[in-house]
C-alpha cells in the first residue's frame, strides 16, 4: 500500500473531526461529514470556534494535531472541495490497491464530481479514525540527554569561533581533590517531574487583595507609603469585580492567551506582580514575560522582596524564589554597563545599593575554567566551553555546571526577558522541581 501523503491525511482527518463536532445527517438518516464544516479545521483558529472551551484536553490535543497538518489555503470551502474529492476518488485518483482502505472510509454525496459532503463509513468512532491517521506523525522524543560530566584529573580540548571567524584551541585540566575524585553524575542535576494537566487556574478577587495589603507592609515607612492595595482596587474597580468573583480576565487558561488592554498607569503590572506572589503561594510555577531586560530585572527585584514578606509572614513553607532568564551571551556587556552606572558612597566604598544588588547581581558571572585553562587566546563571555569539552570523541559538560552562575537553578518563579512581547503576561505551566 503506498504511503498516504500529509495533504490526504489531514482532508481525511478534517472529515472525521466534521463529522463528530459538526454532525449531520441526510434524507435517510445516514451521518454526513460537510466539507464546508472540515475546512474550518485549516484555518488554524480554534479560539474561534465556539465549543473550543468546551473541549477536554485530550480532543485539544487531537484538533491541534489535526491542525498542524493543514495548508491554509484549504480554509478555502471550494480549494477543501476539491482536495476532498480528489483524495476521495472522483477523479479515479486512487489506486486499486488503495482503493478497500480508502475508498471505502468515505463515500461521496452524489455527484463525485461536485460533491460538497461525504458519508463518513467509520462505525461512529471518528476521533479513533483521526487518532490513527496521526500515529505516523508521532514520534518518540528526540530531546537529548544531558552531557556526561568531565572527570577530574584529566584534561581536555576547547575551542571557540571568533568574530573573525578564526578558531582559539586551548586544554582544560580539571582539578582533583580529595573530596572530588569521581565524575559528577546527573543526579546533581535539577530534575523536572510533569504534573497533572490543569484546564482553568482560578483566582478570586479577594484572595489577590489581601495579598496586596500584606505587601503594602514594605512602604509603610517611605514616603509615597502603601500603595499596592490602592493601585489594584482602582484597577478591580474599572472591571466592576467584587471580592467574590472570580472574572475572565483572571482566569489563567492553559494553551491559552488572554489579552487584559487598559491604558498606562492602569495597575495592569502591579496585578502581574501580585499573580506571581498568589502563584507561589498556591505552589504554582509560573513565567512573566516582560519587555526587555531592564524591566526583567525590576520585576525580579520586586516579586523577590515580595516573595521574603510572604515566607516572614508564614505564607509560605519556603522561601520561593524569582530567577531572571536572560540570553547569556550578552549578560557580561550588560553586567558592565550597569556596573558603570552604580554609584559608589565615598563613605562606604563597596556598597554599591540597590542597583548593584537589583541588576549587577544577576547579571554578572565567573567561568572557573578560566583558572584552568591554557589558550592561545580568549574566550569571550557568553562562548564559554560549558557543553564542548572534548575528550576523545565525546562531547562532556564542565563540572561546574550545577554551581556557576550562569546556569542558576530554574525557581519557581521565572521571569524571562524576549526579544518580543509588548506587556507583561502570566501563564500557567506543567512542571514543577521533584
Amino acid at each position: 500500500m503506498s504511503q498516504m501523503t500529509s495533504r490526504d491525511t489531514f482532508v481525511r482527518a478534517a472529515l472525521a473531526l466534521a463529522a463528530h463536532y459538526f454532525p449531520q445527517q441526510d434524507d435517510q438518516g445516514k451521518p454526513l461529514a460537510s466539507f464546508r464544516n472540515a475546512a474550518f479545521f485549516a484555518s488554524c483558529k480554534p479560539q474561534a470556534w465556539d465549543r473550543w472551551n468546551e473541549l477536554s484536553r485530550e480532543e485539544r490535543l487531537l484538533v491541534a494535531e489535526v491542525m498542524k497538518l493543514s495548508n491554509p489555503t484549504l480554509a478555502d470551502e471550494k480549494r477543501f472541495s476539491s482536495a476532498a474529492r480528489i483524495a476521495l476518488g472522483a477523479m479515479g485518483s486512487i489506486d486499486e490497491e488503495d482503493d478497500e482502505s480508502t475508498l471505502q472510509l468515505f463515500k461521496l454525496v452524489g455527484d463525485p464530481l461536485t460533491a460538497t459532503a461525504a458519508h463518513p463509513l467509520l462505525g461512529g468512532d471518528y476521533l479513533g479514525y483521526a487518532k490513527s491517521l496521526l500515529a505516523p506523525y508521532r514520534r518518540p522524543s528526540n530531546r537529548r540527554k544531558p552531557h556526561d560530566f568531565a572527570a577530574p584529573g584529566q584534561t581536555y580540548e576547547t575551542s571557540e569561533r571568533t568574530d573573525g571567524n578564526e578558531i582559539v584551541h586551548g586544554r582544560v585540566t580539571i582539578p582533583r581533590f580529595p573530596a572530588y575524585t569521581q565524575p559528577l553524575g546527573h543526579d546533581t542535576l535539577p530534575a523536572l517531574t510533569t504534573r497533572p494537566s490543569l484546564d482553568t487556574v482560578r483566582v478570586t478577587v479577594q484572595e489577590l487583595k489581601d495579598i496586596a495589603q500584606l505587601l503594602d507592609t514594605q512602604y509603610e515607612d517611605t514616603e509615597a507609603g502603601p500603595w499596592l492595595y490602592k493601585v489594584l482596587t482602582g484597577l478591580l474597580d474599572r472591571v466592576k469585580a467584587r471580592d467574590t468573583d472570580t472574572v475572565d480576565v483572571l482566569d489563567l487558561l492553559a494553551g491559552r492567551t488572554h489579552i487584559f488592554h487598559a491604558p498606562t498607569g492602569t495597575g495592569k503590572s502591579v496585578l502581574v506582580r501580585i499573580l506571581g506572589s498568589w502563584a507561589a503561594l498556591n505552589d504554582y510555577r509560573v513565567t512573566l514575560l516582560v519587555p526587555d531586560v531592564k524591566a526583567t530585572l525590576a520585576s525580579v527585584w520586586d516579586i523577590s522582596r515580595d516573595l521574603e514578606i510572604l515566607h516572614r509572614a508564614d505564607r509560605t513553607a519556603y522561601l520561593a524564589t524569582c530567577a531572571p532568564l536572560m540570553s547569556p551571551s550578552s549578560r557580561h556587556e550588560r553586567a558592565l554597563k550597569h556596573a558603570s552606572l552604580v554609584k559608589e558612597d565615598p563613605d562606604a566604598p563597596g556598597e554599591w545599593g540597590k542597583r548593584g544588588r537589583r541588576d549587577v547581581d544577576h547579571l554578572a558571572y565567573g567561568c572557573a575554567q578560566q583558572h584552568w585553562l591554557d589558550s592561545a587566546g580568549t574566550y569571550r563571555p557568553g562562548k564559554e566551553n560549558c557543553l564542548s569539552l572534548r575528550g576523545g570523541r565525546e562531547m562532556l559538560a564542565c563540572p561546574w555546571i550545577p554551581t556557576c552562575g550562569k546556569f542558576a537553578p530554574v525557581n519557581p518563579l521565572e521571569v524571562w526577558s524576549p526579544s518580543y512581547a509588548a506587556s507583561p503576561t502570566v501563564r500557567p505551566v506543567q512542571y514543577s522541581r521533584s
